[in-house]
């Protein structure tokens, strides 16, 4: 007679857990690398026009050292153009040789900065 042994040989659902805790780590591994470089594009464009801000800056401030209306007048508002952007400046003389800039700046990508600065004549 054959003996029958308790012992199961059907093996089929036996690869079923690793493979779903293999493939849950490898769709978290994605999303989580998805979501950084995306995060990361942001960072850098925020970045890019930052810098783009504080160059119009030092043009506009030039710029304003080289008209010399502020010598003509005690407060007033100038208006630049750059490649980059356009500038609202807004000066003020604040005591002898030194003036206060407010400085309204939009980029070209429509990105708006508000900075205040001193310029020393």
């Amino acid at each position: 007679m054959k003996e029958f042994s308790l012992r199961m040989n059907n093996e089929r659902g036996f690869f079923l857990p690793f493979v779903l805790v293999i493939t849950i780590i490898i769709f978290s591994t994605v999303t989580t690398v998805t979501l950084i470089y995306q995060n990361e594009r942001k960072i850098s464009y925020q970045l890019w026009e930052q810098m783009k801000a504080e160059t119009l800056v030092q043009m506009s401030k030039y710029t304003f050292l080289q008209e010399g209306k502020y010598e003509e007048q005690i407060n007033g508002t100038s208006f630049y153009t750059f490649p980059s952007g356009d500038v609202s400046v807004t000066y003020s003389r604040s005591a002898e040789q030194e003036y206060i800039l407010l400085l309204d700046i939009t980029t070209d990508n429509n990105e708006n900065f508000k900075i205040k600065t001193i310029v020393l004549n």
